[in-house]
């Protein structure tokens, strides 16, 4: 037996047996499972899912600005020739799901659709706040044929008033057609 710092005996500690190590072992190995499937984790691009069918989105605006600068300089454009279509009848939500570098940033759904009487009508969602949310569900108005959805990420910049503005740095589209 050693002695303490006291002069004392030390008292006789057993480890524990490996059986017992065990319900630890699954604890650890079940929230490292929970995390991977977790919304952020699991989500690497932007996606649209309509019922079965799901569509990736490949980014469509990518802006950038080098330090003190006072603009930015942007690649891409409102050129929808590229993004991907998918066709929906009238009334059919669609779920958005954004990867974690997104939704660590400011974002929003912008999008496009044909009221019942056939007129072009244009909406968006709430800006969600940074790490607020990592995908929505949307529903478009009663008999609405929707057409364009356009999911912006956004900083906060100060505009020429002196006030904040909130342009997008990098955009995805889907074109949506009428089933």
């Amino acid at each position: 037996m050693t002695a303490r710092h006291d002069g004392q005996p030390a008292a006789h500690v057993e480890h524990p047996r490996p059986l017992r190590r065990w319900p630890v072992l699954l604890l650890a190995g079940l929230l490292a499972l929970l995390a991977a499937c977790s919304p952020s984790a699991s989500v690497q691009k932007v996606t649209v899912r309509a019922g079965s069918v799901t569509v990736t989105l490949p980014t469509a605006l990518s802006c950038a600005g080098p330090t003190g600068a006072t603009a930015l300089t942007c690649n891409g454009g409102e050129d929808d020739a590229d993004a991907p279509h998918l066709t929906l009848a009238p009334g059919t939500p669609l779920d958005v799901s954004v990867p974690q570098d997104v939704g660590d940033t400011p974002w929003v759904i912008v999008f496009s659709y044909l009221d019942a009487k056939g007129k072009t009508q244009g909406d968006r969602t709430p800006v969600f706040a940074a790490k607020e949310k990592y995908s929505y569900h949307l529903t478009p108005p009663k008999g609405a044929q929707m057409t364009r959805l356009e999911v912006q990420s956004l900083i906060a910049a100060q505009g020429p008033d002196g006030g904040v503005e909130f342009p997008a740095v990098r955009t995805w589209v889907l074109v949506i057609d009428k089933a």
